[in-house]
C-alpha cells in the first residue's frame, strides 16, 4: 500500500440518560402540574425499570406511567401532579445497562435533584375562542344574567371602589349588533388566538385585511400582549366578583362573568401578573373569548342548487316561525335575506354564490344568522339572535354517510356512449351514439348545447395511440340532445382495448370501451347444463357428485355429432353478498393456522383458493351432439364456492373454441350473515344481528342460530441478529370464548341479541346456521373490545351520525317507504329531508323511543334516486326519570352585574 486511506464512519453515541419537564420559561423550575420524563438514548429491559424512582422530600414515591405491553423502554414518564416548591429526587439504579450491555455514561449525575415551581398563574375562559351559552339552561324563564366560566389562579387583586371589596380586575365586553360586525369580530378572535404576528399583520387583523408575508426581517409579537378591545368605543366594562381578603394573589377558583343581554359577546380580560409569568416582554397579558348567548339554533343544508335554513329553540327543540334570516359570505358581504315560515324553515331554491374561503377573515363557508324581536312569542320579552357557518360540519361531514358527494360549483356531468357492439375487426365501422346530461335537484337535465364538446377521442388503453373525431350534436323536437358518430376503423390500427373520451369544459369523461381484434366467426355453438347426480335442477347444496350435460350444434343448422370435447372444472372460493343486506358480513372465518404470523393473516384473503377438480377429461358427443359426464368425489368445503366448467373443442373454422358455465355450490341450504359494530366496550351490552337467507337471498324463518366468540392475541418476539440488527416474529393465538347467543330466526330471517364480552382486543363473532339435513353455514364479523376507561370518545366514534334503516332497498312510484331512526333520544323533533343535488322536500316528524319510525310516499319525479336525511333534535331535559333526586341549581341573587 503506497498511501494511507481514510474511511469516515459513525459510531453509536454513549448510553446516556436525560431529564425533561415543562417550565414557564427557560430559567424557571419545573411545572408541578405537568409530567416529568427520564429519557434514555437506548432501550432497557422492564426488569431494569424497577430501580428508577422519583421520590419526594417526605419520602412519597411517585408512580411511573409505562405501557404494560412494552418489553423494552426508552423513556419513563412520571405523570404527577406534584407539590409546589417541592424538591424531588430522581434515582437510577447503579450499574444500569442498555440492551447491548453498555454502562450508563452519565451515571454520576444521579441521584438527581428536581425542583418544582409554584403553580402557574391562570386566567382562562371555559369557551376558549368561541362558545355558546343557552339562555334557558339554568331556568325556564331565561332571564339575565348569564354567566361565562372564568378560571383564575394566582392572579393579582385590585381594589374596587364599589362595596370596598377586592376584585381581580375588570373584563371588557363588546356586543356587535350587525351581522357583518359579528362575523368580523368572530374572525378577529380566532386569528389572534394564542399566536405570534408582526405588528403589520396585527393591524391587518384589526382592520379585517389579509395577512402580509412580504416583510424582509419580520419581528414577531405575542398576540396575547395586544388588546383587541382597548380602542373600541363600544366595549363596556364588567366588574368581576371580589374577595374580602387582602392576599397578594387569589387562589384557584372559577368565577362567573355576568352577561346582561343575549347575543354575541367578545370578552377580553387583562392580567399583569400573567404577563410577567408567561410573556417574554413582561407586558400585561390579554385573554380573549367570544360567546353567543341564545336560545335559538340555526341548522343549514346547502346544496349545489339551493340553501335551506331551519331555526329551532334550544330548550325544547321547537321550530321558530317568522325569524329574520340573513346570509353573508365569509368576508361579511350580504348575499340573501329571508324569513322562516310557520315550520321554522326558509328554503331558497336557487344556487347561492359565495367565496369558499376569504383571506381577509380566514373563514370559509357561508354565515347564516337568525334573529327575532322582543315582541316575538318565543323571545320572552328580549330579542334573540343566533348564527352558524356552513363549514361547521365536524362529525356530520357528507363523506361519513356513504353517499356520493361533489363540492364543485359546476353541475356533475354524466356521459355515456352506446355502441352497436363491443368487438370489432380492423376495417369495420363502429357506430356510436353519445349522450351527456347534468345532475340537478330535479333529476337529469340537458346541458347548454353551446357547452358541449366539439370533438371526441378514441385512445388505446395502455398505449399512446389516439384518434380525434368531430362530434355534431343534434336537438330533437322533444328537446332531447344527442350525437351520432360512425368511425371506420383503420386497417393498420393496433389491436387491443380502446376507450372513448368526451372532453367538455376541459373535463375528460370516459364514455365507453371496445376491442379491436383479429378473429374468425365460430361455426359451432353450444351450452352446458350442470345438475346434481340425479339430474335435478336447483341450487347445489354440498354435492358429492354432479352431472354435466353438453349440447353442440352448427350455427347454420344441425347437430354437431361425434364431436370430441375436453372437459375441465375449476373450483374457487367465492365471496357472498346480497344487495338488500349489504350491511351484513356473509363470509365464513378464514382458516389460518394457530401459529401463522400477521403477514400470513393479512395475505389470507388474497391467497389463491382455486383448485382443479377435472383436467381435460375426454368426452365424445353422440350423433345428436349431446354428451353426459358424471363427476364424482367432489371435494367437500365449509364455504361457498364457484365451480367453472369448460368444454373445449376444435371449431371447423380452425380455432379452438370453449363453452363454459359457472355454478354456485353452497355448504348448506341456508346462508348466515352477521352485523356488528366495530368497537365494543368491555362488559357492556352490545347489539348484534344475524340474518338467515336461502341461497337465492330470500329470508328464511325458524332457522336455528348460534353465535360464538373467538379472541385473538398477537405475541411478538424481537430477535437479535448478527451485526446488531433485529427481527420481529409475530404469532396469532386464538382463544375460544364459547357460545354467546342462541336462538331461531324470525319471519324476516333476522335474529337479534345483546352480547357482553370480557376479553379485550380483537374478537371474532362467528354466526352459524343449521339446515334440516344438519349442514352448517358460518359468517364472521370482527369487533374490537376496549376497556371500560378507554371509550372516552362519544361511544367509540368521532361523529354525530345516526342510522336510518329502510324497509326496502328499492321502491316504485306510489309506494310508501317506511324508515326506522336509530337515535340516542327518547323523544326528538326531526327534520326529514328528501335530497339530491339539493333539497326536494321537507317535513317535520315527532320521533319517540317506542316508535322511532316515519313513512314517505314515493313520488314519480324522484327517479332515478333520492336520499332521505334525518336531523333529530332533543330539547333540554329538566326532569330525569333516571335521577329523580336531581335538582337544578338556581342563580345566586347577589351575583354582581355589569
Amino acid at each position: 500500500m503506497s498511501k494511507p486511506y481514510d474511511f469516515e464512519f459513525e459510531v453509536r453515541k454513549d448510553f446516556a440518560a436525560g431529564f425533561s419537564c415543562s417550565r414557564e420559561n427557560q430559567n424557571a423550575d419545573c411545572s408541578p402540574a405537568r409530567p416529568v420524563y427520564l429519557t434514555l438514548s437506548e432501550s432497557i429491559t422492564r426488569a431494569d425499570l424497577q430501580g428508577i424512582t422519583l421520590v419526594g422530600a417526605s419520602g412519597k414515591q411517585y408512580p411511573s406511567d409505562i405501557d404494560e405491553s412494552d418489553s423494552t423502554i426508552s423513556s419513563v414518564k412520571f405523570p404527577g401532579p406534584f407539590a409546589e416548591h417541592e424538591t424531588l429526587t430522581l434515582n437510577v439504579p447503579a450499574g444500569l445497562k442498555d440492551e447491548s450491555g453498555r454502562m450508563l455514561s452519565n451515571a454520576g449525575q444521579f441521584p438527581m435533584k428536581v425542583r418544582m415551581a409554584s403553580y402557574s398563574p391562570m386566567l382562562k375562559f371555559a369557551s376558549s375562542s368561541f362558545g355558546i351559552i343557552e339562555r334557558k339552561a339554568d331556568a325556564a324563564d331565561g332571564k339575565a344574567p348569564w354567566h361565562v366560566p372564568l378560571t383564575v389562579r394566582y392572579i393579582e387583586n385590585q381594589l374596587a371602589i364599589k362595596d370596598q371589596r377586592l376584585s381581580p380586575g375588570t373584563i371588557s365586553d363588546y356586543v356587535p349588533q350587525e351581522d357583518a360586525d359579528v362575523l368580523k369580530a368572530y374572525a378577529r378572535v380566532r386569528r389572534l388566538d394564542e399566536t405570534s404576528m408582526t405588528a403589520k399583520n396585527i393591524r391587518a387583523v384589526m382592520n379585517d385585511q389579509p395577512d402580509s408575508h412580504t416583510e424582509n426581517k419580520p419581528v414577531y409579537i405575542d398576540t396575547r400582549s395586544v388588546s383587541m378591545l382597548a380602542e373600541n368605543p363600544n366595549a363596556t366594562t364588567i366588574t368581576l366578583p371580589g374577595v374580602k381578603t387582602a392576599a397578594k394573589h387569589r387562589e384557584f377558583e372559577v368565577l362567573g362573568v355576568p352577561l346582561q343581554q343575549p347575543g354575541f359577546h367578545v370578552l377580553e380580560a387583562k392580567s399583569a401578573s400573567l404577563g410577567q409569568a408567561l410573556l417574554a416582554n413582561k407586558n400585561p397579558m390579554y385573554v380573549r373569548s367570544s360567546v353567543l348567548v341564545t336560545n335559538m339554533a340555526v341548522h343549514i343544508k346547502k346544496g349545489r342548487d339551493d340553501l335551506l335554513v331551519w331555526v329551532t329553540t334550544l330548550d325544547d327543540a321547537k321550530p321558530v316561525a317568522h325569524a329574520q334570516v340573513n346570509v353573508l359570505d365569509c368576508s361579511g358581504k350580504t348575499l340573501l335575506t329571508g324569513q322562516t315560515g310557520s315550520d321554522g324553515i326558509w328554503h331558497y331554491r336557487k344556487a347561492v354564490k359565495g367565496e369558499d374561503y376569504c383571506n381577509n377573515t380566514q373563514l370559509s363557508g357561508l354565515f347564516v344568522s337568525a334573529r327575532i324581536g322582543p315582541d316575538h312569542p318565543l323571545a320572552a320579552g328580549t330579542g334573540d339572535y343566533s348564527f352558524a357557518f356552513t363549514s361547521w360540519d365536524n362529525g356530520i361531514e357528507s363523506w361519513r354517510f356513504n353517499v356520493p358527494t361533489d363540492s364543485s360549483a359546476q353541475p356533475t356531468v354524466r356521459a355515456h356512449t352506446i355502441l352497436d357492439r363491443s368487438l370489432f375487426r380492423a376495417g369495420e365501422t363502429a357506430s356510436m351514439k353519445h349522450l351527456l346530461r347534468t345532475l340537478t335537484r330535479d333529476g337529469f337535465a340537458l346541458p347548454d348545447i353551446n357547452t358541449l364538446p366539439a370533438q371526441m377521442s378514441i385512445e388505446l388503453v395502455g398505449g399512446e395511440d389516439e384518434y380525434k373525431l368531430p362530434v355534431t350534436w343534434q336537438q330533437t323536437s322533444g328537446g332531447n340532445v344527442f350525437s351520432a358518430s360512425d368511425w371506420k376503423i383503420p386497417e393498420d390500427i393496433k389491436r387491443g382495448q380502446y376507450r372513448i373520451v368526451l372532453d367538455p369544459d376541459g373535463q375528460a369523461y370516459e364514455t365507453g370501451q371496445f376491442r379491436v381484434e383479429d378473429f374468425k366467426l365460430p361455426l359451432l355453438a353450444g351450452q352446458l347444463s350442470i345438475t346434481d347426480a340425479a339430474g335435478e335442477k336447483g341450487p347445489l347444496i354440498a354435492p358429492k357428485a354432479v352431472r354435466l350435460d353438453m349440447q353442440m350444434r352448427y350455427l347454420s343448422g344441425g347437430a354437431a355429432g361425434r364431436l370430441p370435447v375436453d372437459i375441465s372444472a375449476l373450483s374457487r372460493d367465492r365471496s357472498i353478498s346480497f344487495r338488500d343486506y349489504d350491511d351484513y358480513a356473509f363470509d365464513p372465518p378464514q382458516q389460518i393456522a394457530a401459529d401463522a404470523d400477521s403477514e400470513q393473516e393479512e395475505n389470507a384473503d388474497d391467497s389463491d383458493t382455486s383448485r382443479i377438480i377435472v383436467n381435460k377429461q375426454k368426452m365424445t358427443l353422440d350423433a345428436q351432439g349431446r354428451g353426459t359426464l358424471a363427476l364424482d368425489a367432489l371435494p367437500a368445503s365449509d364455504r361457498a364456492r364457484n365451480i367453472t366448467f369448460e368444454g373445449s373443442f376444435m371449431d371447423p373454422n380452425g380455432q379452438v373454441q370453449t363453452v363454459s358455465r359457472t355454478v354456485a355450490v353452497w355448504p348448506a341450504a341456508y346462508v348466515a350473515g352477521i352485523r356488528s359494530g366495530y368497537l365494543v366496550q368491555q362488559e357492556k351490552a352490545a347489539a348484534i344481528s344475524v340474518i338467515t337467507l336461502d341461497t337465492q337471498g330470500r329470508p328464511a324463518a325458524t332457522v336455528p342460530v348460534t353465535v360464538r366468540a373467538v379472541s385473538y392475541t398477537y405475541q411478538t418476539v424481537r430477535k437479535r441478529l448478527v451485526g446488531g440488527f433485529y427481527s420481529y416474529d409475530t404469532h396469532r393465538v386464538a382463544k375460544d370464548l364459547g357460545t354467546i347467543c342462541t336462538g331461531t330466526s324470525g319471519a324476516d330471517g333476522k335474529f337479534a341479541c345483546d352480547i357482553s364480552l370480557k376479553e379485550q382486543g380483537r374478537v371474532s363473532l362467528i354466526a352459524e346456521v343449521t339446515d334440516s339435513a344438519g349442514r352448517h353455514a358460518q359468517a364472521e364479523s370482527s369487533v374490537y373490545v376496549v376497556g371500560a376507561g378507554e371509550m372516552w370518545f362519544s361511544g367509540g366514534e368521532n361523529n354525530d351520525r345516526i342510522d336510518i334503516i329502510a324497509d326496502k332497498k328499492e321502491y316504485q312510484p306510489g309506494e310508501t317507504a317506511q324508515f326506522q331512526v336509530r337515535m340516542p333520544f327518547r323523544q326528538a323533533n326531526a327534520l326529514v329531508a328528501i335530497e339530491r343535488e339539493g333539497v326536494l322536500e321537507t317535513r317535520q316528524v315527532a320521533l319517540s323511543g317506542t316508535n322511532p319510525t316515519f313513512t314517505v310516499q314515493i313520488k314519480p319525479q324522484w327517479g332515478p334516486n333520492v336520499y332521505v336525511s334525518v336531523l333529530a333534535l332533543r330539547g333540554r331535559i329538566r326532569d330525569s326519570a333516571q335521577n329523580p333526586d336531581l335538582s337544578w341549581g338556581e342563580s345566586a341573587s347577589a351575583l354582581p352585574t355589569a
